[in-house]
């Protein structure tokens, strides 16, 4: 499978608009506590934003022309580690292509952008329920686990 993996750019919203839709209701379908509609317009200006801001990328994946998964993810500093962390904010494949090396091929990506970037650490948010995506990032080397507490504010 030829696929090619490349920067977003603002130019590319309303191509990725639909996958965001999907990764949505994907996420509603495994938790349900969000109890609200999607907004696309909404999201689509927070990710305008985010593509101006210092230290987050989002990446698109194309097969054959076509957008058929993305990732974003910021690399801030960490005094912590002693270096760059990486957090991947979301990762999402369209559902015919997934097990067929879509997400492993984007994992490679972030991980290639990590070493070049020194990065000591990747951090990756995954709900309790999504046990696939839990079984995918251990596969790809992301296997220790720790504890992560939400809340929700200004809704």
């Amino acid at each position: 499978m030829s696929i090619d993996i490349r920067p977003l750019t603002k130019g590319d919203l309303e191509d990725l608009m639909p996958l965001i839709r999907d990764f949505w209701n994907f996420l509603d379908g495994l938790h349900e506590a969000r109890g609200k509609e999607f907004d696309s317009e909404r999201a689509k200006g927070i990710l305008a934003d985010t593509m101006d801001w210092q230290g987050h990328s989002i990446y698109g994946c194309y097969k054959d022309g076509l957008l058929v998964g993305f990732a974003d993810f910021w690399i801030l500093p960490d005094f912590f580690h002693g270096g760059n962390i990486l957090n991947i904010q979301n990762l999402y494949v369209i559902p015919d292509l997934r097990g067929r090396g879509v997400g492993t091929a984007m994992m490679d990506r972030i991980i290639e952008i990590a070493r070049k970037e020194h990065v000591t650490d990747i951090h990756v948010e995954v709900l309790e329920e999504n046990t696939m995506a839990q079984d995918f990032y251990v596969k790809m080397g992301l296997g220790e686990k720790m504890c992560l507490l939400q809340g929700q504010f200004n809704e």
